[in-house]
């Protein structure tokens, strides 16, 4: 009778463990197949807040997991992980669910641009073959031909981006050539229709070239009023680019060449731009509430979340982003510290006449 009471109790024992050791593996393949699935879906460029709380979900489930794993088998409950894992599988279905959607839409933004930026090569080919060639504009109109052969082969290495369904990818790319494309005419057409377009010319001379801007003293009229000031002042004549942070931005104009700023140095209002944080596009820095009123930024690349932030741009570089490249080449301190190792100078800052 007692043997076969604990043959009962055994087989008792014998299923509970089982039961609890099974019990989470369905849970756990379900949930790491989901999450698979919303990796292949691109869920974490297209759905990342989402993407994310299934990572961490799967995360804690797993932790929860190896917590019971841990526990005697009595004991045992594998309740909590289930839950968990039930958890990560709807929110990364639902990451599946809105990365299609968003990169549906992606997809279209992307075509969309494409067309443009078509148009706007197109026109600006057309623009550079009646262009006049002199002596002394020769140099000016070779030097966007060649550009505009450049941004033929980025606009086609667009195309096979799209193709490869990386739209985000070709969406930045675009946004940066449709930014590029004004700038090459503009260049080879030289200084006098420059100033015909009716905005402020600004060359800063740097110990590593020259870099052109246009000032939009219309749109901006706060920022780009505080800026021409302390131009005509010479307030940046000598000052540095003192960080410089590759594939990001690069800043200068600090009197102090720290970054910090002067104690006594007044903050800018906040000011609404048509444009927006891309390349080639300058914003006056903030180190608080307010812009700056002395550093300023080039974007290196599309940088627009930060238009969210109030960084207003007031300024393009039309001129010289061969310059503004290479300085964002140099080798600084640190990752961390951003400040190049050999000064990179402003030598003279002032108004083209």
């Amino acid at each position: 009778m007692f043997k076969r009471a604990f043959m009962i109790l055994g087989l008792i024992a014998i299923i509970l463990l089982v039961g609890c050791a099974k019990a989470p593996e369905e849970a756990i393949q379900k949930a790491t197949a989901a999450f698979e699935a919303a990796k292949t879906a691109e869920a974490d460029i297209y759905a990342p807040d989402l993407f994310k709380m299934a990572s961490d979900t799967l995360a804690a489930a797993n932790a929860a997991k190896l917590e019971a794993d841990g526990k005697f088998a009595l004991t045992r409950s594998y309740a909590q992980a289930t839950s968990l894992y039930a958890s990560a599988v709807l929110l990364a279905n639902n990451a599946v669910e809105e990365a299609a959607a968003k990169k549906g839409q992606a997809r279209n933004d992307a075509t969309q641009l494409m067309n443009q930026v078509k148009a706007a090569l197109d026109s600006t080919i057309a623009e550079l073959n009646k262009i006049k060639v002199t002596s002394t504009n020769k140099a000016n109109v070779e030097s966007a031909k060649q550009n505009m052969a450049a941004a033929e082969s980025t606009y086609t290495e667009c195309q096979k981006t799209i193709e490869a369904g990386q739209y985000k990818a070709a969406i930045n790319k675009l946004n940066q050539l449709a930014a590029d494309i004004p700038a090459i005419l503009t260049s080879a057409k030289g200084t006098t229709e420059m100033k015909a377009a009716g905005n402020p010319i600004v060359i800063i001379k740097t110990n590593m070239g020259d870099i052109t801007l246009e000032v939009f003293e219309k749109e901006t009229p706060i920022h780009a009023k505080n800026f021409l000031d302390r131009v005509d002042k010479k307030l940046y004549d000598g000052t540095i680019f003192h960080r410089v942070v590759k594939g990001f931005v690069i800043q200068g104009g600090d009197p102090t060449g720290t970054g910090m700023g002067a104690p006594d140095e007044p903050k800018l209002a906040d000011e609404v731009s048509p444009y927006s944080n891309i390349r080639p596009y300058i914003s006056m820095a903030r180190s608080s509430a307010g812009a700056s009123a002395s550093q300023f930024y080039i974007n290196l690349k599309d940088n627009s979340f930060l238009d969210k932030q109030k960084f207003s741009p007031f300024a393009k570089v039309i001129g010289g982003m061969d310059v503004v490249d290479r300085i964002a080449n140099v080798a600084v301190n640190n990752p961390q510290e951003t400040r190049p190792i050999e000064p990179v100078t402003m030598i003279k800052v002032y108004r083209k006449k």
